[in-house]
């Protein structure tokens, strides 16, 4: 189950589990940071207009908070795309302070060393983990609705070549179907590529749809053979809940990001 934590003025969500086999999760809020609005205050993301010297410091206090370094950091440029990367030590630093050095046209990222932390950025897109807490395998990847749509879950857990049946898997907060709303095509495209899509709509009092992105990725999760009682899920809004997060829709684009950040220890 996630746990909230405050600490220094940050807030964030880790898995206690998770980290008493072996691996520390943590998906941040937008507390606790120096970034100026809209990117207020703890924004990662470098690509998003925000000042960079103000995220650098927001990653350096962040890792700081949670036990990682920056040399051992490492960030892709995310396309909402199936490109899945292994990563090792050697990556270190990759994106950390110039988004220039991070893997070009990469939405998921693993790792079977120590101590090398992974990162992804969100605003309203769906955070997911992986986690072989006996072969000491993380993964993380990026789900916006292309991704969900193009199966991302499926493809990392094929990149990390394992017994799906053995996983332990996390969504972060992500926009709840309280507020994705979407059209008519969208809701047609999810129904004809996967049996069960309808389960993952709700139809609104004005009859429009809404997208339920984490119902979907749990639901591609236990396909590909995760058991359900280990998927644990943030049940968080991030266009409902402003005081916590960035929504690039509730913010018409312009905002921070917040992320979703993994080491194995």
């Amino acid at each position: 189950m996630w746990q909230k934590t405050e600490k220094d003025d940050l807030v964030y969500y880790t898995l206690p589990r998770w980290e008493e086999r072996g691996a520390r999760l943590v998906m941040t809020t937008r507390r606790g940071g120096v970034s100026e609005p809209p990117f207020d205050t703890l924004n990662l993301g470098l690509h998003v207009g925000d000042d960079a010297a103000a995220v650098v410091v927001n990653r350096e206090r962040l890792l700081a908070a949670v036990g990682g370094d920056g040399e051992r950091f490492v960030s892709a440029k995310q396309v909402h795309g199936r490109e899945i990367r292994y990563v090792t030590a050697a990556d270190g630093g990759r994106g950390f302070d110039d988004y220039g050095g991070a893997f070009d046209d990469t939405d998921g990222l693993y790792t079977d060393e120590k101590d090398v932390w992974l990162a992804t950025f969100y605003a309203d897109c769906l955070p997911l983990a992986v986690f072989h807490p006996e072969k000491k395998l993380l993964g993380l990847a990026h789900a916006g609705w292309k991704g969900t749509y193009r199966d991302i879950a499926g493809a990392l857990i094929d990149a990390m070549s394992v017994d799906s049946a053995e996983l332990w898997c996390a969504v972060g907060a992500g926009i709840g179907p309280c507020c994705y709303e979407v059209d008519e095509d969208f809701y047609r495209r999810f129904r004809e590529r996967y049996d069960g899509a309808d389960d993952w709509f709700r139809r609104a009092e004005s009859g429009r749809p809404h997208f339920d992105n984490a119902a979907a990725n749990v639901a591609l999760l236990t396909r590909h053979g995760v058991r359900r009682e280990n998927i644990d899920v943030l049940s968080a809004c991030t266009c409902c809940r402003e005081d916590l997060f960035f929504s690039y829709r509730r913010d018409q684009g312009r905002t921070g990001r917040h992320s979703l950040l993994g080491a194995l220890i």
